[in-house]
């Protein structure tokens, strides 16, 4: 798997791939413009918040967005809305 090298962390200033955030503090990952691809995966425990490079906040998923989206997603592909439950405990 091939990771971007310039992938910046607008907090620290060490690399983002060799950090790790205690819980409930904030992270900021940001991928440069000419990067053309990027594969990362998040452990999430609670929301995530989006915001544009001046922190503005552009909106959030949490569990109960997230939960609708695959509701969406398995009612668009013929699974039925509640296929989403399968994945629950």
């Amino acid at each position: 798997m091939n990771t971007p090298k310039k992938t910046v962390d607008l907090q620290h200033s060490v690399p983002a791939s060799a950090q790790a955030k205690p819980d409930k503090i904030p992270y900021a990952l940001t991928v440069p413009d000419d990067c053309t691809e990027m594969i990362t995966l998040f452990t999430v425990h609670g929301a995530l918040i989006y915001v544009d490079p001046m922190g503005v906040t552009l909106g959030y998923d949490d569990v109960f967005t997230r939960i609708e989206k695959y509701r969406a997603h398995f009612e668009g592909v013929g699974l039925g809305a509640d296929y989403v439950k399968r994945f629950m405990r």
